[in-house]
């Protein structure tokens, strides 16, 4: 009888071999024969009807560890099309199965390692670019410890297909590096080792047949396509032999081979009118040692140990005390038969469904203990004390009954070793999750944020007042659409209110798809976004409730969604099925049921405040002669400003730090000006200031070669793409003409000590008057360059017509190259930019490529924002009031905008608050040189 073998694994004993194959009902399943050939039997239970089973392996103690597809979950990016497979166990003994991962995608390639854990591949899609989101993680056989081996936070390998474990080796492995969209699932062969490094090609120890050679990173969708030779299956003999199925050019048969580290490819058998595949030696093995279960099956939670939330890259540069709470997540996957895709769930993402389970509190020393429900997907977020979240965990953990969950920190080292302390947490009973405002529920725009814009916003963003967006919930568009390639489709994308489409535009975030490494510390919170930064100002005298402000920033941190269940995706019913399907196994897999639709009413009657007019305190002071530029009168590069600063004899320094990179420095005039303006209100009241000494300051902003002298480790990255990224990086802000961007202000302040040490001289950074003094240049107008409204293409890098960029399709020539859409629609081309000009540049320019202000100083406006020495604090500005005192840990204040910042937040006098040791894409500094002895 012809049929289909595959998966083969042989058992310990070298008497039989376990391989997937069609079974009853019609469904895959595992079988077992032995190694005469004569005796087969089906393992998988005929209970089995309606899922399958298949790419098992046996465990150390007699059960059957599979991939199955009972979690009855669909794929996010084909609209939940295509089925995806979880982890299983089975137990022959007692005829029990139990479900093992909780993942939203599929888990691949289960296979004992030496030390008697699994290693097996998760796909997983929380907000991370998916073509590159294939990941080695380990566990023990009953699924506790799960856990990730490598290439977290790493788009190197693309996938990791056929991984095995190295013979007599505690941590290596082999297996195939794959693609994407690409070849199916053969590729590169690689030896990787993750004690020697966890991500992109640090782990890579060989590659057959290129041993010797050291192996790059690449970021591509397609990884292995048009790379010879092709290879499949690899089944380690030794650490450094190995048999394995290969394809060595275009025009070769599929054989097998034996390859080494020697960079040998000796062939063994291949056939004309077959492929070879799968290779295994039959042989009796020592089984690893059995790892005692530790799952309670009668119990319903699992407990977190976190020792210490600030340890690892997570949170680095958090200060001690700032973490108070931890946000508790969980996620409604995608069934089968309903997807993700973009405009989907929310216009940029997320992919699924995001929901709160509650909040728990975090001890003085970092550590909290706390009990969450088992066989859940669970994210974390680590909040401050306004209940936004410090960092975003764009992945999942998975307790298993009974399970004590431990890690170390905030995405920690995996090869570093934990310093064993006694901890607060580690002191005192596991606690339970505090309700956020109401029970675990999904989060949902129109229960949670819609009320609070009812409230504060409506009675001047309402539809009746056509110059300014409506944030009245009342009316759902009907025009989406997109021109980017994995759009929601069939009816099912952009069921969204008005109020949804026109505020998540202010909110900078993660979208459907960002950076596969870490992201910042902050990269994201919710006071870089521009809505929470007017809200933080009390725009037209609203003043957020605790309770409002953690929703909103909830919201953000969620990756700003929309829907907060998927019953309310248009044509659920294709996912009924399946989800009736679900339920009907839960008993025999082991879950507990849970209500994951659930949303509490939508609230009403809510009475609207009144808006506030904002009002100057006092009149505009009088300095004489002062404004002594005026752009407006087109004269530029003449007149008293000009003379002011020719009357310091030069004013211009260049001080060379190595032979290729110096610092050039230009000298500020004395004077008085009035400080601030009547445009927002921490700009008033308006104060006469007296600058009384002359001073010198960076002509560029400091970019990142100059900073790299400082500190050679530190990378400005990139910004996110909007959409899908597809083995795409984002927009690079780190070449090294660029400002530097994604420091400190104390990380400024660094620098400035560094720069004085190796000169001899005294660097900081401006005070607030400094900035504006030489920005101004002698100019009462929101610009040097000109008023509000003035043309700033030649002088500044601002947020323009250029932005629109950002829609653009990175699936371009078969997800090889990316496509800018022209003529994007404003569901794509979503950024609130200006409309009128075009300066050229999109992220960052390189520094001095606009015009200088009329003392020859570039980038005051724009390109980016910068940090200055004043804390943030009400005018009048006084300059001994302390806002200067750098012992301060309070916020400081940025001038300038950048080139992601519209022209009103780029002017003279806009102020822009952060914290001190908050690093932000778009935030960037210059120097002042104090010493007059020049």
């Amino acid at each position: 009888e012809k049929t289909i073998i595959t998966d083969l694994e042989p058992h310990f004993d070298g008497e039989r071999i376990m391989y997937s194959s069609i079974g009853t009902h019609n469904r895959w399943h595992l079988f077992e024969v032995d190694k005469q050939g004569k005796e087969t039997k089906q393992l998988t239970p005929a209970a089995y009807e309606d899922f399958d089973s298949f790419d098992g392996c046996y465990t150390p103690d007699g059960k059957y560890l599979f991939c199955a597809t009972a979690t009855f979950l669909g794929l996010p990016c084909t609209d939940g099309g295509n089925k995806m497979c979880g982890l299983f166990l089975y137990d022959p003994k007692d005829g029990t199965t139990r479900q093992l991962t909780f993942d939203q995608d599929s888990n691949w390639g289960p296979v004992v390692m030496n030390n008697g854990t699994v290693l097996y591949q998760r796909w997983e899609y929380a907000d991370l670019p998916h073509s590159n989101s294939r990941m080695m993680f380990t566990m023990n056989p009953d699924g506790t410890a799960q856990q990730n081996y490598y290439n977290t936070g790493s788009y190197f390998p693309t996938s990791f297909f056929y991984a095995r474990p190295v013979p007599g080796h505690a941590t290596a492995m082999v297996g195939v590096a794959g693609g994407h969209h690409s070849v199916s699932r053969s590729g590169r062969l690689l030896i990787i080792d993750p004690a020697k490094g966890r991500k992109e090609a640090k782990g890579v120890i060989a590659e057959i047949p290129n041993t010797g050679k050291s192996v790059a990173a690449q970021v591509r969708d397609r990884l292995p396509d048009g790379v010879w030779p092709q290879f499949l299956h690899p089944y380690p003999l030794s650490d450094t032999h190995f048999l394995v199925s290969m394809k060595p050019t275009p025009k070769s048969l599929w054989g097998l081979y034996l390859v080494d580290t020697f960079n040998n490819m000796i062939p063994l058998y291949m056939q004309e009118d077959a492929a070879i595949l799968e290779p295994f030696v039959l042989e009796k093995r020592n089984a690893p040692a059995v790892i005692p279960s530790k799952v309670d099956p009668k119990a319903t939670t699992s407990t977190v140990f976190l020792q210490d939330v600030y340890a690892g890259e997570g949170l680095k540069g958090i200060p001690r005390g700032e973490v108070k709470k931890l946000r508790i997540g969980s996620y409604s996957f995608s069934p089968w038969g309903q997807g993700g895709l973009l405009g989907t769930l929310g216009m940029d993402g997320p992919w699924d469904v995001k929901r709160i389970l509650g909040e728990v509190d975090v001890e003085e020393d970092g550590s909290a203990m706390f009990v969450i429900p088992a066989n859940t997907p669970v994210f974390v977020q680590p909040l401050d004390k306004d209940g936004k979240a410090l960092q975003v965990m764009r992945s999942w953990f998975t307790g298993m009954p009974g399970e004590t969950v431990s890690c170390i920190g905030c995405h920690e080292d995996k090869n570093t070793v934990p310093v064993p302390k006694a901890s607060m947490a580690s002191r005192k009973k596991p606690q339970a999750m505090q309700d956020f405002y109401g029970k675990e529920r999904g989060f949902s725009y129109r229960h949670e944020i819609q009320p609070i814009l009812d409230k504060n916003c409506v009675s001047c963003h309402n539809d009746k007042n056509e110059s300014i967006p409506s944030f009245e919930g009342v009316k759902w568009i009907d025009d989406w659409t997109s021109q980017i390639a994995g759009r929601a489709w069939n009816g099912n994308g952009g069921h969204f209110t008005q109020s949804y489409a026109n505020l998540h535009r202010y909110v900078r975030r993660p979208g459907i798809e960002s950076d596969m490494d870490m992201l910042v510390p902050m990269d994201v919170h919710a006071d870089q976004t521009e809505l929470m930064q007017i809200l933080n100002k009390e725009h037209k005298g609203v003043k957020l409730s605790a309770e409002e402000t953690a929703k909103l920033a909830c919201w953000i941190d969620f990756n700003a969604q929309f829907h907060g269940r998927r019953t309310d995706v248009p044509k659920y019913c294709d996912a009924q099925p399946s989800v009736d399907m679900r339920k009907k196994y839960e008993p025999m897999l082991g879950v507990k049921p849970a209500n994951i639709e659930y949303l509490p009413d939508l609230p009403s009657g809510i009475t609207a405040v009144k808006p506030v007019a904002l009002k100057a305190d006092t009149a505009t002071p009088v300095v004489k002669d002062w404004p002594f530029h005026h752009p407006n009168k087109k004269v530029l590069y003449e007149g008293p400003a000009s003379n002011k600063q020719l009357g310091l004899g030069f004013y211009q320094l260049n001080i060379p730090l190595t032979e290729k990179v110096s610092i050039d420095l230009i000298k500020v005039p004395a004077g008085s000006f009035v400080m601030g303006s009547k445009n927002q209100i921490d700009e008033m009241p308006q104060t006469a200031v007296a600058i009384d000494k002359s001073y010198w300051i960076g002509k560029f902003e400091v970019t990142n070669e100059l900073y790299a002298l400082y500190d050679a480790q530190h990378d400005s990255r990139t910004e996110y793409r909007h959409g899908y990224q597809f083995g795409r990086l984002g927009y690079p802000l780190n070449k090294p003409d660029q400002p530097v961007v994604r420091v400190s202000w104390e990380d400024a302040m660094g620098f400035c000590k560094w720069l004085s040490e190796v000169t001899g001289k005294t660097f900081t950074l401006p005070t607030e008057a400094q900035w504006e003094w030489a920005c101004r240049a002698g100019s009462a107008t929101d610009f040097s360059f000109g008023g509000s409204g003035a043309d700033f293409t030649n002088y500044a890098n601002l947020g323009d017509i250029k932005l629109k960029e950002f829609a653009s399709c990175s699936s371009f020539k078969f997800y090889e190259s990316v496509r800018v859409i022209d003529d994007a629609n404003k569901y794509d081309d979503w950024i609130p930019r200006d409309t009128t000009f075009n300066d050229g540049g999109f992220v960052s320019e390189n520094a001095g490529r606009y015009r200088p202000n009329i003392w020859d100083i570039h980038d005051m406006h724009g390109n980016v924002a910068e940090w200055t020495l004043s804390s943030y604090k009400p005018y009048p500005y006084n300059e001994t009031d302390g806002r200067n005192d750098v012992a301060e840990k309070v916020s400081k204040v940025v001038r300038g905008g950048s080139w992601y910042d519209r022209p009103h937040k780029a002017t003279s006098s806009f102020r822009q608050a952060y914290r001190p040791y908050q690093k932000v894409f778009n935030v960037g500094f210059r120097v002042v040189m104090i010493d007059n002895a020049l």
